[in-house]
């Protein structure tokens, strides 16, 4: 078999090549940046536990992926409004907390070396035509930006804290958090609308935490992003499979979107390793993969920006739930109500 270029190193890239080298396809990946991660610059981010059905951490090591990136599971989380909190708690991990960037024990980081380990080649500061490559994994290609996150990384001396705060003066039709993990915190704010008000929020989202804890912030450091999505994902282009956010697959509800990303890179490589015909057998992979639960994310979004101002009506959900995994795994797998209500979401957010 001839050699596979992937063009970009990020999670979705990485997890084809990993996959392609262990079978002893000679593999190379070209970066525009100076080393994986480098988008990132310390985030504090989530594998969520709901997705699928099999276990996060299981489903990810299915695919031929080590987990020895640093990982925290989070069983305890606090929904908290201007009114009042709700303290989440799970038998088993809502989701499992990692480091992104270019640092120890990222999660970049370990993609990277498992590739290198597995005979990868990676050629950092170096662009690869998407007409060249045979897996695109640059992130978005001209897709719409859907969410803007902002916020801030530093030191603390507080205990674990794992705390969402909805509002739309603090996150626009989006949701601020604060995580403490290992005296590490994390302070965002994540927006789905009126995107210029972004500075505004997170000043907001900072005084309200800073108000609730005392919390003292030395030597921050900036982070940040935007993600991109696309209710109808493309797949393939010319010879290229397109996988991750090149593809447009992303979670319009909370955009997480690494395990997803990870799974899209894996059936890639799947692909061109049973030969045959890769893009036509990626294709009817990932839309069975991935379509439904775009289109049920979609149908989530419509439904949450209607709960806005303080989102009381989310508030009262989650209290009356007993079991809030399995709450999350519905509303995250299409079913009957999500099929019923993608037309009346797709016609008024056309």
């Amino acid at each position: 078999m001839p050699k596979i270029r992937i063009a970009g190193a990020g999670i979705s890239g990485l997890a084809a090549a990993i996959n392609l080298a262990k079978e002893g396809i000679k593999t190379e990946v070209f970066e525009l940046n100076k080393d994986c991660g480098c988008r990132f610059h310390g985030d504090l981010q989530g594998i969520e536990n709901w997705s699928y059905n099999r276990e996060a951490l299981a489903h990810i090591e299915s695919m031929g992926i080590k987990t020895d990136f640093y990982h925290k599971p989070v069983n305890s989380v606090v929904i908290t409004n201007p009114h009042e909190s709700i303290t989440i708690k799970t038998s088993s991990p809502s989701f499992y907390l990692v480091r992104r960037g270019s640092g120890d024990r990222t999660l970049d980081q370990s993609l990277k070396e498992q590739a290198l380990s597995c005979g990868a080649r990676i050629n950092f500061n170096r662009k690869l035509p998407e007409n060249e490559a045979d897996i695109t994994a640059t992130g978005p290609l001209g897709r719409e930006v859907f969410g803007v996150d902002s916020g801030i990384v530093f030191q603390s001396d507080m205990p674990d804290t794992f705390e969402m705060l909805l509002g739309d003066q603090f996150a626009y039709r989006g949701y601020s958090y604060l995580l403490v993990l290992d005296g590490y915190a994390c302070l965002c704010t994540v927006l789905f609308d009126d995107f210029k008000s972004v500075n505004g929020c997170m000043r907001k989202t900072k005084e309200f935490f800073v108000k609730k804890y005392n919390l003292k912030i030395n030597s921050p450091k900036t982070v940040g992003g935007v993600g991109h999505f696309s209710v109808k994902p493309t797949f393939a282009s010319g010879k290229s499979l397109l996988v991750g956010e090149a593809a447009g697959i992303q979670d319009m509800l909370f955009g997480f979107g690494i395990r997803s990303s990870i799974h899209s890179g894996y059936l890639a490589a799947q692909s061109i390793i049973d030969s045959g015909d890769c893009i036509k057998d990626y294709e009817k992979s990932a839309k069975a993969a991935f379509s439904g639960k775009i289109k049920a994310s979609f149908v989530n979004r419509f439904f949450w920006n209607r709960m806005g101002g303080d989102y009381r009506p989310v508030m009262k959900i989650l209290k009356k739930s007993k079991n809030h995994l399995k709450l999350l795994k519905t509303a995250y797998n299409y079913n009957t109500l999500h099929r019923t209500c993608y037309p009346l979401a797709y016609a008024f957010n056309r």
